[in-house]
């Protein structure tokens, strides 16, 4: 699926995050306490000379404080350089996260804009799929139902966007919606109708023909 592609490739791209921060952070740690010494080393060389009170910007112990300043302060750029490789390399998983996101909320809102909205089909009683024969019983309705109910039900919005592949029933050839009846003919083609379309307001008592196969089978009596 494509979101855990995304995610796949995005763990796998910081796989060697967690360790690489580790290290320097380790490294970093390792720095700090070289440096820490040395500055130990330097107050302790410092207080001496002081102690001396002569001239001794030549003696060993001067070069030696010197020498350890030095070293100290290059621990302490180490250490910055460390500080700042982790921190960018943070920042770019960061700033590369971001940029996954924004190509998968694009890729999501183009997929969304190429298919049709969802219609509401709670109203839909009684659906039999188009073509299958047999004895099926008509839409159940409920006879106590109030008048501006039912009148509500039978209120349909027409415009509302359709499936180009639902089926389509009665003698309007629209999609199934509100209160539908069969017809009790099994050869009938058409099957199912809209009650507004054949004149219903509830469901018909024992058979029920559509006026199509009303028509046809009153040509037969004769």
């Amino acid at each position: 699926m494509m979101h855990r592609s995304y995610l796949e490739n995005y763990l796998e791209s910081i796989s060697t995050l967690p360790g690489d921060v580790g290290r320097n952070l380790m490294l970093m740690k390792d720095l700090d306490e070289r440096a820490q010494q040395l500055l130990v080393k330097i107050d302790a060389g410092t207080q001496e000379l002081v102690r001396s009170g002569s001239d001794t910007s030549n003696s060993p112990l001067s070069r030696q404080i010197r020498e350890n300043l030095k070293s100290a302060r290059l621990l302490s750029d180490e250490k910055v350089s460390l500080a700042t490789q982790t921190y960018e390399m943070i920042d770019r998983n960061i700033r590369r996260l971001d940029s996954e996101l924004k190509k998968f909320e694009s890729e999501l809102d183009s997929i969304n804009a190429h298919q049709p909205p969802e219609v509401d089909t709670s109203e839909i009683k009684g659906l039999k799929a188009k073509g299958k024969k047999g004895p099926v019983h008509k839409a159940s309705t409920d006879d106590d139902m109030d008048p501006e109910d039912n009148a509500q039900t039978r209120q349909i919005d027409f415009d509302l966007p359709v499936d180009p592949n639902e089926p389509t029933y009665c003698l309007c050839h629209r999609v199934s919606f509100g209160q539908m009846v069969c017809c009790d003919n099994p050869e009938c083609e058409i099957e199912w109708f809209h009650f507004e379309c054949v004149g219903l307001t509830t469901s018909p008592k024992g058979k029920w023909y559509c006026p199509n196969c009303k028509a046809l089978l009153q040509r037969k009596k004769f």
